[in-house]
């Protein structure tokens, strides 16, 4: 998804774009080995979806078309610190939306990319970058990339869309020409979670299509996901070793397990479909490419998705963030007269400013638990009692509840739900409740999508 939307806004602004897959690409929605995660339950966050929808008009009702569920805000319920958040109303405050697998917005999106008349597709594994520096200056400038069997393609400007392992930081290095990589920051969770499809039946009587449930502290979560072809898709997560079972019954178990039990109930009264599918992830990474000095970058060369910063999956922010970098290596190519070091320094501060919000939201959480280790943002702790409150306010009050869906749908940075109108309302003593403003026994969650 980060490649295809960093497609979409170079296929305006160069006369040829060429996208690479490892994968022999499906013809049909499909899950597929280049994206294990697609097996498990995705969100796109608001942002995500307004820039999907301005690069591809009409993307939702095509999907729509196809069998996703229209999906408003009153259909979610979200369970958190110790209570169910307010739903908001339709008429002032949900955004419609269509509810769909990872594969089927990603078989849709790429169709749009594919469509466009100056954009290629191909299959094909990049093992290396050409690279070198110029006969009348010292600057390092990517002039493309090799391919396997030594195939070799020229570009003026190459985007490393191919992951959190960002393979092409490697290559630089071994060609000795002094670039230097990001500055990388971890968070350690060892976060594993696993996913059954389970059969929807289309007179199920729920009054909400998706549920998300997080324990306090957050060390078990679990969403479920009403999906096309009439599925649920159910994704049970926990932290730090506890992970869930991959039996039928231990699955079912840990479900039971969360702090609310709509989840599952679902379960519980659904016919499964597929096998439990486990993933893990050790720890969420950022690569700080806004640290760098334009003399320690190659021109012609820019991260973007998973290769800039890899969340925390159960935040949702993934394709979110993505979108946001495309938006971001538009914004900078705009700004800049070439393709240099200074173009990709002018990139790299936007992008950082894109993946600032969403990651010190996914830490935060994160940090909730006092295993978790690794780089902890500046003030970390009184944002984590702060937000505890805030989730406890949004159980009751509209305005602080429709502020927080703008701020973990990254619509508005995090220092927005310190607004006066917010904070007298998040910080207002309430019975039996009295706010919590330094470290304590509590530990709190962050958001999730």
């Amino acid at each position: 998804m980060a490649g295809l939307c960093a497609a979409r806004v170079l296929s305006q602004r160069f006369g040829e774009v060429l996208v690479i897959d490892h994968d022999e690409l499906p013809g049909e929605p499909a899950f597929r080995r280049g994206v294990p995660q697609a097996r498990h339950a995705h969100a796109l966050l608001l942002s995500g979806q307004q820039r999907l929808q301005a690069w591809f008009p009409g993307l939702g009702g095509e999907l729509l078309a196809h069998g996703a569920l229209p999906f408003r805000g009153a259909q979610l319920r979200w369970f958190q610190a110790g209570g169910v958040r307010l739903r908001l109303r339709d008429a002032d405050h949900s955004h419609p939306g269509a509810l769909c697998s990872r594969p089927m917005l990603e078989h849709h999106v790429r169709a749009r990319v594919a469509g466009l008349p100056n954009v290629a597709l191909r299959h094909g594994h990049v093992e290396d970058v050409l690279a070198g520096r110029g006969a009348r200056s010292a600057a390092v400038t990517v002039t493309g990339v090799r391919l396997a069997g030594d195939e070799r393609l020229h570009a003026d400007l190459v985007v490393d869309a191919s992951g959190r392992a960002a393979r092409s930081l490697r290559w630089l290095e071994r060609l000795g020409l002094g670039c230097v990589a990001p500055p990388l920051s971890a968070v350690h969770v060892d976060m594993g979670y696993a996913t059954r499809i389970l059969r929807r039946d289309p007179g199920d009587g729920r009054d909400w299509r998706v549920a998300i449930v997080i324990g306090d502290p957050p060390s078990s979560a679990g969403v479920a996901f009403a999906l096309e072809d009439e599925q649920w898709m159910v994704t049970l997560a926990g932290f730090h070793g506890d992970h869930p079972p991959t039996t039928a019954s231990g699955w079912a178990e840990f479900a039971a397990t969360l702090p609310d039990p709509a989840i599952a109930e679902l379960i519980a009264e659904s016919e499964p479909l597929s096998a439990i599918v486990p993933h893990r992830m050790a720890a969420s990474l950022r690569r700080h490419v806004e640290r760098l000095h334009q003399r320690q970058l190659a021109g012609g060369l820019v991260l973007l998705g998973d290769a800039v910063a890899s969340f925390n999956p159960i935040y949702g922010q993934g394709i979110s963030a993505a979108a946001l970098q495309a938006e971001a290596l538009a914004t900078a190519l705009d700004r800049c007269d070439g393709l240099g070091a200074g173009f990709v320094r002018t990139y790299n501060r936007l992008a950082g400013r894109a993946v600032a919000a969403p990651w010190r939201l996914s830490v935060g959480g994160d940090f909730a638990l006092p295993q978790t280790t690794g780089a902890k943002p500046w003030g970390t702790a009184l944002t984590i009692s702060y937000l505890r409150r805030t989730l406890q306010t949004a159980q009751h009050d509209e305005v602080v509840a429709q502020r927080l869906v703008e701020v973990t749908h990254l619509l508005r940075p995090p220092s927005a739900l310190l607004a006066p109108a917010v904070a007298l309302r998040v910080l207002r003593p309430t019975p039996g409740a009295p706010p919590r403003l330094t470290p304590g026994p509590e530990r709190a969650p962050a958001p999730a999508a």
